[in-house]
């Protein structure tokens, strides 16, 4: 355990000095408030040192076991920790994003002992936890209510199902298809039990079309955010606040899926052309679907935030506890929504935000570094370090990025390429003609140096 870990615990002097402490001044006895800061600082202490030492060591011959069938490549399949040097930041066959390490450590010590999971005194159809997690999401979207299930696909099938079944659903042409992440939106619909209906061409729709689709069987217009979908559309189409409009004109529910976009509008998100939570709401939407990975960055979980009303009803389905997150789930996005809403350093402490903004003269820097361990390899004939295009989805927007280009020396890159994702933790990669591209966009800088690891100095293989 770093010996440095329990010094970067503030004092006591400078939690007082914070809103919340400074206010109970006001009502507490300050002799009484500043004994009970300090106990709780002494029992938050005391807990993670009792974490930490409760963490088991590895029995010898599991470990053993566990590097023979690495060594011999006999490792199960299953869940591994990866670098994704592919320059996609939200790359589907990884994962998507990584999630805080303090709403990982937050979601443990929830969870380590037994549990609360009593149902919300305001409401029998949710457990405290998930209320807990409602309350940050309302509060960062700026939305009156919100419902969790366990994926975004489930959230948008349940919307659909409970507030529109039987009846009509009004969707632009050029929003239906696969997304990114691989829902089918038509099979989704019709498992939904809506009638579609289809407005406008493949590339364009206007409010003239919306509106002569609305008839008195119509239950909402559905609104399916561009970022959904992988590849750059130049598809043409009203705003959000111009569907709103209508939908309230014509007495229907909109429902917006934002796609890979966050709870809040941040500066993070510019130029990436995301919506937001807090901006479709903002902007009109009665229902907005969200998912709890993508650029909120926090695990897989399903969003739904809007009016009380269709929330409510929402919660009332049958099928609503089917789909409910898990303990797990629920601790982790709590604990990620908390970061959110402490609001200090949230850049840094989610690990997607941290990549976005990481500069270019930093990737630089470490490409430099890096390319050079990399050519002291015999493996390697050459290393450049150059200027490339990241994207936050395959085919998206591009973000200005640095690659570490690494041409193998017998000239055999596929062989390289599968060597890398032979690793204990496997490299992912772009290939190219005659060399592979590691772009560190999305590699963190912890991972640097086993990315260095992976090109031995002497000439024998690594394990295979």
């Amino acid at each position: 355990m770093p010996t440095n870990l329990f010094g970067k615990l503030p004092t006591v002097s400078e939690l007082l000095d914070k809103p919340p402490l400074k206010k109970l001044r006001e009502t507490m006895n300050p002799a009484t408030l500043v004994s009970n800061v300090g106990v709780y600082l002494d029992r938050y202490q005391r807990d993670f040192k009792s974490r930490v030492a409760d963490f088991p060591a590895p029995k010898l011959q599991h470990l053993a076991e566990s590097i023979s069938r690495w060594l011999t490549g006999d490792a199960p399949a299953g869940i591994r920790a990866a670098i994704n040097g592919t320059g996609v930041v939200l790359a589907p066959e990884l994962g998507k994003c990584a999630i805080a390490e303090r709403a990982i450590q937050g979601a443990y010590a929830r969870l380590r002992d037994y549990h609360t999971t009593q149902l919300d005194a305001e409401s029998s159809r949710q457990s405290a936890s998930q209320a807990e997690a409602v309350r940050l999401i309302t509060d960062l979207a700026v939305a009156t209510d919100a419902a969790i299930v366990n994926t975004r696909t489930a959230a948008l099938h349940l919307a659909l199902s409970e507030l529109a079944a039987g009846r009509k659903v009004v969707v632009a042409r050029g929003e239906l298809g696969e997304t990114f992440d691989g829902i089918h939106l038509p099979n989704l619909l019709a498992g939904a039990g809506v009638l579609l209906v289809e407005v406008g061409a493949s590339n364009s729709a206007t409010l003239a079309d919306y509106e002569k689709a609305i008839e008195d069987d119509t239950a909402a217009i559905l609104s399916i955010d561009a970022s959904n979908f992988a590849g750059v559309t130049s598809a043409t189409r009203p705003s959000l606040a111009e569907l709103s409009a209508l939908a309230k004109k014509r007495g229907v529910t909109l429902i917006h899926d934002v796609g890979v976009g966050g709870l809040q509008s941040r500066d993070e998100y510019q130029g990436f052309g995301v919506d937001s939570v807090q901006a479709a709401i903002a902007h009109g939407a009665d229902l907005v679907i969200a998912a709890g990975n993508h650029l909120l960055g926090g695990p897989d979980a399903g969003l739904l935030v809007g009016r009380q009303k269709l929330i409510e009803q929402i919660r009332s389905s049958a099928l609503f506890p089917l789909v409910g997150s898990s303990p797990l789930e629920l601790a982790a996005l709590t604990e990620t929504l908390e970061i959110y809403r402490m609001g200090e350093l949230v850049a840094d402490e989610i690990p997607l935000l941290a990549l976005l903004t990481t500069t270019i003269a930093n990737l630089e820097l470490r490409a430099n570094r890096l390319a050079e361990q990399i050519l002291a390899s015999p493996l390697v004939e050459s290393v450049v370090v150059e200027p490339c295009k990241a994207h936050l989805l395959p085919g998206s927007m591009p973000i200005d990025s640095v690659c570490v280009k690494v041409v193998p020396s017998d000239g055999d890159v596929a062989a390289m390429y599968a060597r890398l994702q032979q690793n204990l933790y496997p490299l992912f990669v772009r290939q190219a003609a005659g060399h592979l591209a590691i772009d560190l966009r999305t590699v963190f800088p912890r991972q640097d140096f086993l990315i260095a690891g992976m090109f031995p100095l002497g000439v024998e293989e690594s394990p295979k």
